[in-house]
């Protein structure tokens, strides 16, 4: 019995590591997208911030390089990021080539602006 319950036990931890690299593997190839969409974000939320209007755009790494304000926005290889305005609001969404998406995360020039560090706040 005792040895019944140890291949039972191993097969349960075995099955526990596959998922958790699995996991893993989804967050790694998801990094690029969130981060471009929080960047897109920040440089929204500056220009709203300063009293210009934001930019609605879609833009992907084969495309130009965009004009976000004085900056410059190319989002990196297999990543496409939109941007749409709603009302006074300009939203942002990300996806990659893998068929992951962002959810919305709108910005309106008030309150804190969109870090980087702050993947896990604005997405988790």
């Amino acid at each position: 019995m005792r040895t019944l319950s140890a291949v039972v036990g191993g097969a349960v931890l075995a099955g526990l590591v596959v998922g958790i690299v699995a996991l893993d593997r989804r967050e790694d190839r998801s990094r690029a997208m969130y981060h471009d969409v929080i960047l897109m974000a920040g440089l929204q939320y500056d220009l709203l911030e300063s009293g210009r209007a934001g930019v609605e755009l879609s833009v992907d790494a084969a495309s130009d390089p965009v004009a976000v304000g004085e900056e410059s926005f190319t989002p990196l290889p297999g990543v496409e990021v939109v941007v749409e305005q709603r009302g006074e609001l300009y939203c942002v969404k990300g996806r990659n080539q893998h068929g992951d998406e962002t959810r919305w995360l709108c910005v309106d020039g008030t309150g804190d602006r969109p870090e980087l560090g702050t993947l896990a706040d604005e997405f988790g």
